[in-house]
């Protein structure tokens, strides 16, 4: 039994000692993993495949690996990180430099869900010399854009773990990574753990990467907040900086391609679940 014990401790001892690229290895190299890729690639495949042939003539075809991109954040929203990272994988099997550039995107932010920050930044950073030798260099604008506007719009919805996801992506493309800590405080302060978030949003305030206008807003609200914590209201949470959620958005617009595409998506999610 002693014996059983100590083997377990040692394991879990090497388990710490492992590097964010060995950690990462692990997930991507089990079981599930290669099951769930298997069975992605062709459940993705069939069902885009219904997709265009049943669509009208109004909306257009879609490709196989965009389904996959959407699933691989809607996996990663979910913070199911080995599905995401196995949709990565399927979206790099593709040549074209814009589905390497999202799979380095989708990975690296998973990446950075995990708690892998370096190597979050070196996955971000291999993705971004994909796009120097492109002509499609706008991709990392639109991307940086597109992470702003949804991680914003979550945060209006109140969903600040939903928020931290974007917040990751924008931070591997910009290097600005306050907005991700601040969600994240946030978070802890709405989930009733008032004292980790006022421990990071200290940190915040005093950390010189934070623009100065910022820092000096937190230090004048943390003593506020340390007395009223349940004032999650407060607006150093709820950027009101757009009108509607940009999901919300899509649902309701005009283009019915696009809510087809992400309903369909969702239905690949739930089989594969």
């Amino acid at each position: 039994m002693i014996r059983i014990a100590l083997m377990f401790l040692a394991l879990a001892g090497c388990s710490k000692n492992k590097t964010e690229r060995q950690l990462y290895e692990d997930e991507t190299s089990g079981f599930i993993y290669t099951t769930y890729k298997t069975s992605s690639l062709v459940t993705v495949g069939a069902m885009v495949k219904v997709y265009n042939v049943q669509r009208p003539d109004s909306i257009p075809a879609i490709r196989p690996e965009y389904a996959h991109a959407l699933l691989g954040y809607m996996w990663a929203v979910a913070g199911k990180p080995v599905m995401a990272f196995a949709e990565a994988s399927i979206l790099e099997g593709n040549p074209d430099e814009e589905m390497q550039f999202l799979a380095s995107s989708l990975r690296s932010i998973t990446m950075y869900q995990h708690g892998w920050n370096a190597l979050a930044k070196q996955e971000a950073d291999r993705g971004n010399g994909l796009l120097k030798r492109s002509s499609s260099s706008n991709i990392k604008t639109e991307a940086t854009v597109f992470y702003l506007l949804v991680a914003i719009a979550k945060m209006q919805e109140g969903k600040f773990d939903e928020a931290k996801l974007y917040w990751a992506g924008f931070a591997t493309q910009t290097g600005i990574d306050w907005p991700y800590a601040l969600t994240d405080a946030a978070a802890d302060l709405r989930g009733g753990q008032p004292q980790r978030g006022l421990q990071k949003l200290k940190v915040i305030s005093q950390d010189p990467a934070v623009p100065e206008p910022l820092r000096v807003e937190l230090a004048a609200r943390l003593t506020t907040l340390e007395a009223h914590t349940g004032n999650v209201n407060s607006p150093l949470f709820w950027p009101n900086l757009i009108s509607a959620a940009v999901l919300a958005e899509l649902k309701r617009t005009n283009n019915e391609g696009i809510g087809k595409l992400v309903k369909m998506v969702e239905d690949v999610k739930k089989k594969l679940s």
